[in-house]
């Protein structure tokens, strides 16, 4: 795509990550993005038409700061943050309070904080509430199917009534922001201020190459951010030229005659055209690929046999050299160069059938992929002689990977190949096997969405997740024979004692007052949980509370051993 000017593009969208005012807005984009993918992720969660147009179609429904009951307005008119900045002078607040607000779940969030829409309710057009209603959970369904590209899902949610191009694709962006871009009539504007001079003339697969190619050009982290870089750049440009009432008043209209078109159900389906997408997202740079992640002198990419790989206790990760993520996150109290050589050695050992789940539970899954796929397995490992509580250190990393890609490593959490059955230990004499054509395993479906770290472990918005109040294991039970995961905590100090789950959470409760917590105020709270959720989705969640405990307190759960 021409530009005009490469070098000042580069230039400014370094400014715009030196940006604190901007990577704010990137992160709240983000934060959001990722409770909607959770919130969605249930088609229970969402209980009627009215709390997916509060929750999710309204730009910004509401948000609330509850630790200073203040409402604010993190976007004015045009995504301009006049109001949060007077608001912030106003009340002395710093953007670091914001930020430690986002994360610790004070800052309360409603709406989609992505794309604007100029009616507050989901296809007007339409009378009846279950039929708006059906619309959106065919849609939601639609972008949580894993079977389908980000385009594909886009083009089949425009056939529905009440979608139009910014909305499908703002919501694909929320759903993929690592694979696709927000396309609207804004864009078009700054792609055509920036020197892409037939950006108007383009239908929005055509554009989302353009995205992908400047994506690809910056290294932008997401399409959150490029979308963020976009609309600050493109404004930049538009007030150099001296242009800037004009542009924005050029942008409202143009947002509300596209819109006003979609409310009275007559806007054109944009023409498909046959852009075949990559079957891995564009990936230029991955942090939990780097020697540095997360802080840990990590090795360089090593095979698994290896010479070079360190002795002593530790923790490693094994990638496939074809693919572009993790598969395993593990650790030792031993000797890394012999457990990886243990995993190396069950690899290799037999190839025509798939070893045992001993010595190394990650070897039958590593097997798999390699019989499936033709993979070849490297590692990196980090020794570290003082950390007391390796276990938890990998749970810390195991959430970050999720948080930072959105899904979870594929042969941790009991997650494993869809077409293999998984071998049992040794003594059972148990080997999995590649299942028949039709079947699949569905420890090979999709992870649970990452939860985020927000709130104290004994807060009720914990995690993201809806807990019940503190039940005091002397006071009379009122827990449910439900189905959920729970977690212990000293209610004097806050502190978290231990997380668990259970097909049966009454019973859990009974069990867990009978033992010594060594503290006065010990209390149980729990969260429900569907029933339809597979095993390795418990692992996940429960994965999750533990390394964001960790990043929260540094220390494992007090009895989590």
């Amino acid at each position: 795509m021409p530009i005009h000017d490469i070098e000042a593009l580069k230039r400014a969208y370094l400014n715009f990550r030196r940006n604190t005012m901007a990577n704010f807005i990137v992160d709240v984009r983000r934060t959001r993005a990722q409770q909607i993918r959770a919130l969605t992720f249930d088609s229970k969660a969402l209980s009627d038409i009215e709390t997916f147009e509060r929750e999710v179609w309204l730009f910004e429904s509401r948000t609330y700061l509850r630790s200073r009951r203040l409402e604010l307005d993190i976007f004015s008119q045009y995504y301009e943050q006049a109001q949060l900045r007077k608001a912030m002078v106003e009340h002395h607040l710093a953007l670091s309070d914001l930020h430690k607000a986002l994360h610790t779940g004070d800052l309360e969030l409603q709406g989609n904080y992505t794309f604007r829409q100029t009616s507050t309710i989901f296809a007007p057009m339409l009378k009846e509430q279950d039929t708006r209603f059906n619309l959106v959970k065919q849609a939601l369904h639609l972008f949580n199917n894993t079977t389908l590209t980000p385009r594909q899902k886009v083009e089949q949610v425009l056939t529905m009534k009440g979608f139009d191009e910014n909305n499908a694709t703002g919501l694909a962006m929320i759903f993929h922001p690592e694979a696709i871009g927000i396309v609207n009539s804004v864009t078009r504007i700054h792609l055509q201020q920036m020197g892409h001079s037939v950006a108007s003339q383009q239908n929005w697969q055509q554009l989302q190459d353009v995205l992908i190619s400047l994506h690809k050009l910056l290294r932008t982290r997401d399409f959150i951010e490029l979308d963020g870089f976009l609309y600050v750049y493109g404004t930049q440009l538009t007030q150099q030229n001296g242009s800037a009432p004009a542009h924005r008043q050029h942008i409202a209209s143009l947002i509300t005659k596209h819109e006003q078109q979609n409310t009275d159900g007559n806007t054109p389906l944009p023409r498909v055209v046959a852009i075949k997408e990559p079957s891995q997202p564009y990936t230029e740079h991955k942090s939990f690929m780097s020697v540095d992640w997360e802080g840990i002198a990590w090795t360089s990419w090593l095979p698994l046999s290896s010479p070079a790989l360190p002795t002593g206790r530790g923790i490693y990760r094994v990638r496939a050299i074809e693919r572009d993520e993790l598969f395993y996150i593990g650790s030792t109290g031993s000797d890394l160069r012999g457990r990886i050589g243990d995993l190396y050695r069950n690899l290799v050992k037999d190839r025509t059938q798939m070893p045992f789940n001993d010595p190394h539970t990650a070897a039958p899954s590593l097997w798999a992929w390699q019989n499936a796929d033709g993979l070849h397995f490297e590692c990196s490992a980090a020794t570290d002689s003082t950390h007391p509580d390796l276990d938890i250190l990998v749970h810390y990393l195991l959430w970050r990977y999720r948080v930072e890609t959105g899904t979870s490593t594929l042969a941790n959490h009991g997650r494993f190949h869809p077409l293999y059955t998984k071998s049992g230990g040794r003594k059972a004499g148990r080997r999995g096997e590649r299942l028949p054509e039709g079947q699949t395993n569905l420890h090979g479906g999709p992870s649970y969405p990452p939860l985020l770290l927000t709130a104290t472990p004994v807060e009720q918005t914990w995690m993201w997740l809806n807990w019940s109040e503190l039940y005091s294991f002397h006071s009379r039970n009122e827990v449910p024979t439900s189905y959920g995961i729970y977690k212990i905590v000293d209610s004097d100090s806050g502190e978290l004692l231990f997380i668990g789950s259970a097909k049966n959470l009454r019973s859990a409760f009974q069990t867990q007052a009978r033992k010594n917590w060594q503290c006065p105020g010990p209390a149980f709270a729990y969260s429900l949980l569907p029933d339809t959720l597979l095993p390795h989705h418990i692992h996940e969640i429960g994965n999750d509370l533990l390394g964001g405990y960790f990043a929260y307190a540094k220390v494992a759960p007090k009895f989590q051993g």
